[in-house]
């Protein structure tokens, strides 16, 4: 499978298929096209080859319009549910744009159902499927692990990135978190099983709606935090989007980065590398708490 590099590439480069992970790894795949979408028998086939590969998880992009528009179009998804069950592996569902056209606008002219996607919308789409994948009876199975909305930091998903010259983004980003994990938590499904992130390894200083934000500024200002990764508070509060006032905290189990981008692989850093390690990210859901992760990320905001 010629995306089965993903696998080891999440897996730290382990050199060989059924070789151990560290203690606490996950490896994950991800082939939407093969495994979701595919025709048979090769997507069977592909699924077949998964453990062999030593892959722990499949992780899932559902994309929100797609199945709010025809409710026949869950049948792929449950399908990969139930195929995954069958060979012992977890599934990690993110739950993404593009939104139906009810719930949200284009972006720039280009990208359909990024623009300011309606919160309480998105916490409708999360309960659909927490309850479709909570197990029980008539579920296809259950899933344990997912993640709210395929980079956001990319005007692709969502948008505008900015408005002003300030970074919009992760304001509106916030508003869906918290729509998402009301959501999937009415549905029994708790914050320490929903990634958040997810995000684009790269982006600009500035620029316009369509020009992404770099994933420390973006996380700076979704936890509303200051440069130096302290609560933002008084008049410096007010002046970004959504943290006047106590910061609830947002109850969740780690941030995600994608330490990839497109032109290029893992094994190549881009002219301004942003790859935060994964410990100190695992439990950001406080003010404060992002420290180590913002700081360790070198490219620039």
């Amino acid at each position: 499978m010629r995306r089965a590099v993903l696998a080891v590439v999440l897996a730290g480069l382990a050199p060989a298929p059924q070789a151990a992970a560290a203690p606490g790894l996950l490896r994950v795949l991800q082939d939407d096209a093969t495994l979701v979408h595919g025709a048979e028998p090769r997507r069977t086939r592909a699924w077949d080859e998964l453990p062999a590969l030593g892959v722990d998880v499949v992780r899932i992009n559902v994309r929100w319009a797609d199945v709010d528009r025809d409710p026949a179009a869950w049948g792929p998804y449950d399908g990969a549910v139930r195929a995954a069950r069958a060979r012992g592996l977890e599934v990690l569902l993110t739950l993404t744009t593009p939104a139906p056209p009810h719930a949200a606008g284009t972006l720039g002219g280009r990208f359909r159902g990024a623009q300011r996607p309606e919160p309480a919308a998105f916490g409708r789409f999360a309960a659909a499927a927490g309850a479709r994948y909570a197990g029980g009876p008539g579920s296809p199975g259950r899933v344990g692990r997912w993640s709210l909305i395929n980079e956001p930091n990319n005007p692709r998903f969502l948008g505008p990135q900015r408005a002003g010259g300030r970074p919009l983004s992760p304001a509106l980003y916030r508003a869906l978190v918290r729509a998402g994990l009301r959501g999937l938590a009415s549905t029994g499904h708790p914050g320490r099983a929903v990634l958040i992130g997810d995000l684009l390894a790269t982006g600009r200083r500035a620029g316009g709606s369509l020009s992404a934000v770099g994933p420390r500024a973006f996380l700076r200002e979704l936890l509303c935090l200051d440069g130096r990764d302290r609560p933002l508070r008084g008049a410096a509060a007010r002046r970004h989007r959504g943290c006047a006032g106590p910061f609830a905290p947002l109850d969740m189990g780690g941030v995600a980065v994608h330490p990839y981008y497109l032109g290029h692989g893992p094994l190549r850093a881009p002219r301004q590398p942003c790859f935060p390690p994964a410990p100190p990210c695992t439990s950001p859901t406080r003010p404060g708490t992002v420290t180590r992760c913002s700081r360790s990320c070198a490219c620039q905001p």
